[in-house]
This record gives structure tokens, C-alpha cells and sequence, in this order.
């Protein structure tokens, strides 16, 4: 498998500040993402409806992307010559491998009410000895809905524990603090042309937290608010 790299992370151009001798761009020079993956599964159907399953997996992963720090010699404005500057910019590491397993269930209850879950953890090691960039050992997903009828709901909870970001200025481990999220929607259907629907994100009204190294040194903080939304659709 192959993925190519973000148009933003190719892109040429670098920032330079000629005071601190810093500077972050991008880089065109980037290779894609090649991962081998190897799967084992097994289902379950208990009943009509229902399932269990359980898969364990393995990807060896090559020249993953992640934002490091690198020099490399500019002409400094200020000073009308050469420099070293401390660059920030997407790079491409080395070899990873990711081991894990994911648990789902899914199924009605009772009456329309059902659930849909799953677990999923993934142990990560690369050649510079960090984990692979955006990976969660943990990630949860919890759905209960209700569906009789003209009325359906949902609910769906979502979480992921902490997970590495990049490579910060003085070579500090910047990571993504633990994240969950609760929302909610649901739809009744007036006629088979009329259809209610109300949409709920961010109950929890969680914030989202960068830190350098550990918890009591953040470096960002994202907080979008809780959202709300009613509709009407109209089908002919």
C-alpha cells in the first residue's frame, strides 16, 4: 500500500526569520508512505443481526512522514551573506512496524435498540526510536442507537489516548493529549417525503491539547464549542 504525501507538505517555499536563524516550509523532496500489511480475523454471528469479531494485524511501514528539524545554509538579509538555519519541516524517517489487535461487536438489544463498538490497540516502533506519528495505543468507539420504524438515534463516543506528533524546536517530543468526543443525532421521517433531523457534536465540549514532553508543558489548546444543528429534507 501507498500514500502519497499532503500537497501541503510538498509544497517548495520556506519561511526564514533572519534574526533567530529559524525557518519552516515544506518538502518537495518527500517519498509516499509504502506499508506492508499483514491480517489474521475471525467472525462470529451469534444470532441473526449480531457479530463479534477479532482481528490482529501487523504493518511494516517505510518512510513515514514526520515534522523534524534539519540545517541547512540560507542567504541572511540582515547580514548579506550565508547562515545556518534551523529548519522545521515534514520529513521522511525510517522503517516502523505496528502490532495490534481491534475487538468490534455489533447487534440489536432489545425492541430497536442496538449497539455498535470497537477497541483497537496498536504497539509502534521505528528506527529513531520514537512511535509512529498520529498513533494511538488506545482508540474507542462506542454507538448505541434506536431504529423502529419512522424514528431513529444515535449516540457515538469516540476516544483515542495520547499519541506522538513531531519533532519541536530543541528537539522536544511534541504530543496530542488524550481526546474524546460525544455526539448525537437523529431523524424522523413525517411522511416517506418529509424527514426531520437534529445533529448534536461535542456534548462533552472537549479541548484539544498539544504539549511539549509532558502534560504541564502545553503548547497549544483547540476548543470549538458545542454545535447544533435542525434540518429538513424534502424528497420529490
Amino acid at each position: 500500500m501507498i500514500a502519497r504525501p499532503r500537497y501541503e507538505q510538498l509544497g517548495g517555499s520556506v519561511g526564514r526569520n533572519d534574526i533567530t536563524l529559524d525557518a519552516s516550509g515544506g518538502n518537495p523532496n518527500l517519498k509516499p508512505y509504502q506499508s506492508t500489511n499483514y491480517e489474521l480475523s475471525a467472525e462470529y454471528y451469534p444470532r441473526e443481526g449480531t457479530l463479534l469479531s477479532l482481528e490482529l494485524f501487523r504493518r511494516e511501514v517505510k518512510d513515514y512522514i514526520l515534522n523534524g528539524l534539519s540545517r541547512q545554509t540560507f542567504f541572511n538579509e540582515l547580514t548579506q551573506s550565508n547562515a545556518s538555519y534551523l529548519v522545521s519541516q515534514p520529513l521522511n524517517g525510517g522503517k516502523a512496524n505496528v502490532n495490534g489487535a481491534l475487538v468490534s461487536a455489533q447487534g440489536e438489544i432489545w425492541h430497536g435498540f442496538g449497539l455498535q463498538a470497537n477497541y483497537s490497540y496498536a504497539e509502534s516502533s521505528t528506527d529513531e526510536g520514537l512511535n509512529l506519528p498520529y498513533l494511538s495505543k488506545h482508540t474507542v468507539n462506542v454507538i448505541p442507537y434506536y431504529e423502529n420504524g419512522p424514528f431513529q438515534a444515535r449516540l457515538s463516543y469516540n476516544y483515542r489516548s495520547s499519541y506522538f506528533r513531531a519533532i519541536g524546536r530543541l528537539n522536544s517530543i511534541d504530543m496530542v493529549a488524550p481526546y474524546s468526543q460525544l455526539d448525537f443525532s437523529a431523524g424522523f421521517n413525517l411522511t416517506k417525503a418529509i424527514t426531520l433531523t437534529v445533529n448534536a457534536q461535542n456534548l462533552l465540549d472537549s479541548t484539544y491539547t498539544q504539549y511539549s514532553g509532558s502534560r504541564d508543558r502545553p503548547t497549544a489548546f483547540y476548543k470549538n464549542g458545542r454545535t447544533f444543528v435542525a434540518s429538513v429534507s424534502f424528497r420529490m
